[in-house]
């Protein structure tokens, strides 16, 4: 089983290399989408795994799974409003780029809080 120390370390070193490659628009976003599978990847390990969460990170988890299921939602519906109805550009890149970034770096926030949690007992 990955230790949640190192689960935070990718999930923060996946986070800063789609950070840095948005420098260079078009890698950031398909590193965007490497990074989407990777932090679902982390969450699902995290929550199916046999970690003994104290309340607060059960809590902060709930939330990042909430925010990931709406913001995939938001993204279907841009994509699908775009196609058929013409979408303003703008709210497009919202949708499909700054808010599921934000949600990443919500759930970088998660698993740092987590982290700590497991540093802090004896």
């Amino acid at each position: 089983m990955i230790t949640l120390p190192v689960l935070h370390k990718i999930n923060i070193w996946a986070l800063s290399v789609t950070l840095v490659l948005y420098i260079t628009i078009f890698f950031g976003m398909m590193a965007q989408m490497v990074l989407g599978i990777i932090q679902l990847a982390i969450a699902l390990h995290i929550t199916w795994g046999n970690y003994a969460l104290d309340k607060k990170c059960r809590r902060m988890l709930k939330v990042y799974w909430a925010a990931a299921g709406l913001s995939l939602a938001l993204v279907i519906a841009a994509i699908t409003l775009t196609k058929y109805a013409g979408l303003n550009d703008v709210a497009l890149i919202i949708t499909v780029f700054v808010i599921p970034m934000l949600v990443a770096i919500y759930l970088a926030f998660v698993t740092n809080a987590i982290k700590r949690s497991f540093e802090a007992k004896p």
